[in-house]
């Protein structure tokens, strides 16, 4: 919803112009002690303030559900994700993969059949993960203002290379190895 700071923008550039029209109009009245005007220009002028808080809050509203829509989403996104987690967990302890494994020497490459099942079902698993990532990442933006926007993704891609950086400090300090 990043067009909402957009429509908030043209609605406070058009509600600005109006505001400098009632200031004038009341001026104008007081300068030329018009008492009968004033009473509809202190309302309108109420009003107009008003208008300004109406607006806003709408926006806001509308911003929370957009926000909530993306939350529900990516928790039904993570259920099948987790969902997903429970087949990989299940297909390590399936049948051809502890048959492969409890032999002391597998028949003609079954290890590697099985290591390769295993294989793919992790690739699809970090797939998702990542889909699930992204699509988050993006859902965020696109309600944020293109300053909030901007911000965050600052933010978001500052931590992603400060984690890269902590990484391979690590990995020099141990030999280049993965793991403790």
């Amino acid at each position: 919803m990043a067009h909402s700071g957009e429509d908030m923008a043209a609605f406070y550039d058009a509600w600005v112009g109006r505001e400098e029209e009632i200031v004038a109009q009341l001026t104008a009245a007081l300068s030329t002690r018009q008492r009968d005007a004033l009473v509809p220009l202190v309302d309108a002028a109420m009003d107009h303030v008003a208008s300004y808080y109406e607006h806003k809050s709408r926006l806001a509203d509308r911003d929370r559900r957009a926000l909530e829509d993306l939350r529900a989403a990516t928790a039904a996104a993570e259920k099948e994700v987790e969902r997903e987690v429970a087949a990989v967990q299940e297909s390590l302890a399936g049948p051809r993969v502890l048959a492969a494994l409890r032999r002391q020497h597998p028949l003609n490459g079954e290890a590697d059949e099985a290591v390769a099942a295993v294989g793919r079902s992790l690739r699809v698993l970090l797939a998702a993960g990542d889909t699930l990532r992204e699509r988050t990442v993006r859902g965020v933006v696109g309600v944020l203002v293109p300053e909030q926007a901007g911000a965050f993704v600052v933010a978001m891609l500052r931590f992603h290379v400060g984690v890269r950086r902590a990484g391979r400090v690590w990995s020099s300090g141990h030999g280049g190895r993965r793991g403790p």
